[in-house]
């Protein structure tokens, strides 16, 4: 008897709360804009969707009264959603919410949540200065930006740095920083490298600012000795080894090979198999050095070396009374193929009885 009593009694308090039912109040509130809506996502209570009820108030205008909207939720993997729209996306909110069941007989309303603030979308990217300063193989960069619009800091903004360099595997380069103010201070190495910053509220993200960094130049670089890629270089621990494609003057990070210690063979000969031959590269090798990578070999770089596809262009005499300046453009390094040592000139000379005499003679072509 007291197993059926005790039966009966989770029978009768199981039917009543069928009758009336309460939940919680929504918890962990997710919010983003899209255009002038505004999305809000929660944990759900069951699995079915519920109803909702929002009132909300414009931040600046404290005054003003709150307008109501009731909107039934949907549902994903467990979280409830809804869209309210025609809001303004520039302007900040105070909002609450409550829901109720959509399945009981006599639901009851939760109680409201706190104040939710939602701040205006993050339409504009970080406006970034930035200078640079050379120290001894490394680069300091000092990146400086103005404040978020008001309406989209009334919550905390953070701002979210990453760069390419890290990205590619090079050492003490931290993949991504994030930074409470609109100031940040980071080192890299002389090769190329993009910097993105994007700032980030409760609402999301702004759109990315990318900072490109170029590669030092360096104007006296000689060629590289064929064992720059063997592979006890390549396994120095804390070594970088970077290539940049220089066939048609583009050095920007995302055309970069990079080859780490960290790699295992097999990875690092796979990449390997992607330089080509007769292509110039320009190669570099960092270090980490006191937490900073710092760059301690620059040189240019061919794989396999080839003779130039094309002679010198618009070759060009200027006639003096007594001498003949010549000039020509310079081969373009796509065709190259390997590094230029020298210029062979044929002179062909007309004596008075017209019977050609040649005289050919050697000069070496400008510096790299």
């Amino acid at each position: 008897m007291r197993g059926a009593t005790a039966t009966r009694l989770q029978v009768y308090w199981s039917s009543i709360s069928r009758r009336k039912v309460k939940y919680e109040a929504p918890q962990n509130i997710s919010i983003s804009w899209a255009k002038n809506n505004l999305s809000l996502s929660w944990r759900a209570i069951e699995k079915h969707p519920a109803l909702a009820e929002i009132r909300f108030q414009r931040v600046e205008h404290p005054t003003e009264l709150w307008e109501n909207r009731t909107i039934n939720t949907t549902m994903d993997s467990s979280v409830y959603q809804l869209t309210v729209v025609n809001l303004l996306k520039d302007t900040a909110y105070r909002v609450q919410i409550r829901h109720r069941s959509n399945l009981a007989r006599n639901p009851l309303w939760s109680d409201w949540t706190p104040v939710v603030i939602v701040p205006a979308e993050l339409e504009q990217k970080p406006e970034v200065t930035m200078t640079t300063r050379l120290t001894n193989g490394t680069r300091k960069v000092i990146l400086t930006w103005k404040p978020m619009p008001h309406a989209a800091a009334v919550t905390e903004v953070k701002y979210l740095l990453t760069d390419t360099q890290s990205l590619h595997g090079c050492p003490c380069m931290r993949r991504t920083s994030e930074i409470n103010s609109n100031k940040h201070t980071t080192y890299v190495s002389y090769s190329a490298v993009n910097i993105t910053v994007m700032a980030k509220n409760a609402a999301g993200f702004s759109p990315p600012e990318i900072i490109q960094v170029s590669a030092k130049p360096d104007v006296d670089l000689k060629a590289c000795d064929k064992l720059v890629l063997d592979d006890k270089t390549l396994k120095k621990k804390k070594t970088c080894h970077e290539l940049y494609k220089l066939q048609d003057g583009d050095s920007r990070p995302e055309n970069v090979i990079t080859l780490t210690a960290r790699m295992k063979k097999k990875e690092r000969e796979e990449i390997r198999k992607t330089i080509q031959d007769y292509v110039r590269y320009l190669y570099f090798e960092h270090i980490c050095d006191d937490r900073k990578p710092r760059t301690i070999k620059m040189c240019l770089f061919y794989q396999k070396e080839g003779v130039p596809l094309s002679e010198p262009q618009h070759f060009t005499p200027f006639e003096t009374q007594t001498s003949v300046s010549l000039s020509w453009k310079w081969i373009p390094s796509v065709a190259q193929q390997s590094f230029l040592t020298h210029y062979s000139l044929c002179i062909v000379k007309i004596s008075s009885q017209d019977e050609p005499t040649g005289v050919k003679s050697l000069f070496p072509p400008p510096r790299l």
